[in-house]
């Protein structure tokens, strides 16, 4: 199934809001411009979905965890804004056992994440990085006074955990985002610990992986 956005670009083209508890996703096709997914609230899992656009891809401030799935950009872009607002909240992105890489133009740039709120959570872990992921990763506004929309440390994450390709190297990332080494940390964010998988999402028949 493919879901579909033609509008114009230069302003929010969303193909997909999603605001259900416990929504699935399996192999559907989201694509626009601007936000084409904007997973609003509650938990969410995607499996084997291809989104694609141009800004802001992934946005909103779900539990949300988009897993084997291929997730494509053009332009200047953010493959995830997430909307998080405190830390004690349980919500997030995670994109595991991802593809995420450019299509067409040569002037292309994409940062895994952009900051909207204080305590923005977003964790890449296990995919596959294109060569058109920026160097630094991550567009983060940080401040430690927590004033306006700046992500404060203590509460914010943007963290890789084992990612590869051209776009994975990590030594050039901004100072604001983590590299997780452990897998016991890394495993928090699998589907069955950071969105209770194990006792919704089996039910669907839907393939599913729920560590790592």
């Amino acid at each position: 199934m493919a879901i579909q956005n033609r509008g114009k670009s230069g302003g929010a083209t969303v193909a997909v809001r999603v605001q259900a508890d416990r929504s699935i996703f399996y192999n559907v096709t989201i694509e626009g411009n601007q936000a084409p997914l904007y997973a609003l609230a509650h938990r969410q899992f995607y499996r084997e979905c291809k989104i694609s656009g141009s800004t802001d891809l992934i946005l909103g401030d779900a539990a949300a965890v988009i897993q084997d799935s291929e997730i494509l950009a053009y332009g200047f872009a953010a493959v995830t804004v997430q909307g998080r607002a405190e830390r004690f909240e349980t919500t997030g992105f995670v994109l595991q056992n991802c593809t995420i890489k450019e299509i067409g133009g040569a002037r292309v740039e994409i940062v895994l994440g952009k900051q909207w709120r204080k305590g923005s959570r977003v964790v890449v872990m296990e995919s596959y990085l294109g060569e058109g992921i920026a160097a630094e990763g991550w567009k983060v506004r940080v401040s430690s006074a927590g004033g306006g929309d700046f992500a404060v440390p203590e509460k914010s994450l943007y963290a890789e955990f084992e990612n590869y390709g051209p776009g994975a190297n990590t030594s050039k990332r901004v100072r604001s985002s983590t590299v997780i080494k452990e897998r016991s940390k890394a495993v928090q964010y699998a589907p069955d610990l950071f969105i209770q998988g194990y006792s919704w999402i089996p039910q669907a028949g839907v393939p599913y992986q729920g560590g790592l």
